[in-house]
């Protein structure tokens, strides 16, 4: 119960992400008149599934369309303005969305987020970013259960008698 309540929130936690992202994408795309906006936040929302390749993935067509979008032919200025619009997005979820949102879901500190995202990337690559935070879930719902059950954890929790 304890690993599907824990596993269940990393999930809805990074739908939610998924579902701000796009949002968010999205009203950048309407405030720099890009073609095809609704279209293309939905795309950066489902790209976001993926950390770190599906910004950069989602961000190439949104990025190529926004330079196409003016009717005056091709131009930079909508094009680096969505590219400095994902960026922050990009940076907003990295350092609160995620810590924050899959911390509160899965019931884990933000802080220990940050640490698995950051050891699940540097051990294992995309494969161990994608992996790190239900891996923690687990780890830390099999912790909570031995704790509960411990012999060694139930000593400490007893109080000394007051004796002679």
């Amino acid at each position: 119960a304890s690993m599907d309540r824990g596993l269940g929130g990393v999930v809805r936690g990074q739908l939610l992400i998924c579902l701000v992202n796009g949002t968010l994408t999205f009203v950048g795309l309407v405030l720099f008149g890009v073609k095809y906006s609704f279209l293309l936040g939905v795309m950066a929302g489902a790209f976001s599934l993926v950390p770190i390749f599906g910004t950069l993935i989602s961000s190439v067509p949104i990025i190529l369309i926004a330079a196409a979008s003016p009717n005056d032919g091709l131009s930079l200025g909508p094009a680096l303005g969505m590219l400095a619009w994902i960026a922050g997005v990009h940076l907003l979820e990295a350092n609160v969305l995620n810590p924050k949102i899959i911390g509160d879901s899965a019931h884990i500190h933000p802080v220990i987020v940050i640490f698995a995202l950051l050891a699940g990337e540097s051990m294992f690559g995309l494969v161990g970013a994608l992996l790190a935070i239900p891996a923690t879930s687990l780890i830390q719902a099999i912790y909570v259960f031995m704790r509960r059950r411990s012999s060694v954890f139930a000593k400490s929790r007893m109080t000394p008698s007051s004796g002679g």
